[in-house]
C-alpha cells in the first residue's frame, strides 16, 4: 500500500515525537499525570510512550533530540495550554526543512522516488 506523506507524518512522525517529548518531560521530573493532563492522554498512553510501545516508528538525531528537550522545558514553563501545539509544529515545520520524512516516504515508498510530487517534497 502507498502512503502518502502525510499518513507517514499522522501515522510515524506525530507518535514518535510526542513519545521524545513524553520522555523529556518526565525526565525533568514530571509526573506521569501531569503529562498525561498536558497531552489530553491517559497514564496508559504515558507508559506505552515510555516502554516504545507507541511512537516507534521514526528515530531522531541527536540535534533534534536536543531540540525537542527544548520544547518540553518551554511546554513544562508555559502557563499557556497552546504551548503543547506550538511546539510540535514547530518542530514539525522545523524537521519538514530538514527533510527529515523524505528517508521514511523513501522506504514506505520506492516506487515513487521519480515522482514529481515526490520531488517536490523531497
Amino acid at each position: 500500500m502507498i502512503k502518502t506523506p502525510c499518513e507517514i507524518v499522522l501515522w510515524d512522525f506525530l507518535p514518535a515525537l510526542r513519545r521524545e517529548l513524553v520522555k523529556a518531560m518526565i525526565k525533568k521530573g514530571v509526573k506521569r499525570k501531569d503529562v498525561a493532563r498536558t497531552f489530553g492522554i491517559t497514564e496508559s498512553a504515558v507508559c506505552l510512550y515510555l516502554k516504545h510501545k507507541r511512537g516507534s516508528g521514526f528515530k531522531f538525531d541527536k540535534n533534534t533530540r536536543k531540540q525537542i528537550e527544548e520544547s518540553a522545558m518551554r511546554i513544562i514553563e508555559s502557563k499557556n495550554k497552546n504551548a503543547i501545539v506550538f511546539e510540535l509544529c514547530r518542530l514539525c515545520l522545523m524537521l519538514k526543512k530538514q527533510k527529515a520524512f523524505c528517508s521514511l516516504h523513501q522506504k514506505e515508498n520506492p516506487e515513487l522516488i521519480d515522482c514529481d510530487l515526490y520531488k517536490t517534497i523531497c
